[in-house]
């Protein structure tokens, strides 16, 4: 008896000469009491090809719950990948951005992210005391080809330079006092 055998996707299909049947071994024959017969080597393939597609669509079910923090250490939980988007499920709406930034729920990196969380806060805080005496030229007057208009442009950066500089040494005074 004349056989052949040829491997496909993980599983091996043998020919059988003298019937002409091709029997399927491998994943998709597990649990069975022999081989799976087919009348032809497209039809075997076939079948692998859907059994394949079958085990690949479980994953789409799949699942899971792990533990994270979000980006301000406070707790979450992933589900899923949502299959349309490739994003994460199971993180709040309201906190999700296209891509949200979450890590394992390991204590140490909730306390690092709790501490960048304040340090963002009182970054902030700083951002809006310093503001009020920020100079124009810190984002530009643009392109300036003529000699006069940049000599305008010139005395109104130090005029803004002078009034900035008092306002923000007086703040100081005051704040000393």
């Amino acid at each position: 008896m004349e056989k052949t055998k040829i491997t496909y996707k993980g599983h091996d299909i043998v020919i059988n000469f003298e019937r002409f049947d091709f029997f399927v071994t491998g994943p998709m024959a597990e649990g069975r009491e022999g081989p799976l017969c087919y009348p032809s080597r497209n039809l075997a393939e076939e079948a692998i090809d859907k059994f394949d597609k079958l085990q690949a669509s479980k994953q789409f079910t799949e699942k899971v719950e792990l533990e994270v923090w979000d980006e301000e250490g406070s707790p979450a939980t992933i589900t899923g990948i949502n299959r349309h988007t490739k994003g994460i499920k199971g993180i709040a709406k309201e906190k999700c951005h296209p891509c949200p930034i979450v890590y394992p729920n390991v204590p140490w990196i909730q306390k690092t992210l709790k501490q960048i969380k304040e340090l963002k806060r009182m970054t902030q805080e700083l951002r809006e005391k310093v503001n009020p005496y920020e100079l124009k030229s810190s984002w530009g007057y643009g392109r300036v080809d003529d000699p006069v208009e940049y000599g305008h442009i010139m005395t109104e950066l130090k005029n803004d330079y002078k009034r900035k500089k008092e306002k923000a040494q007086i703040t100081f005074r005051e704040k000393s006092s």
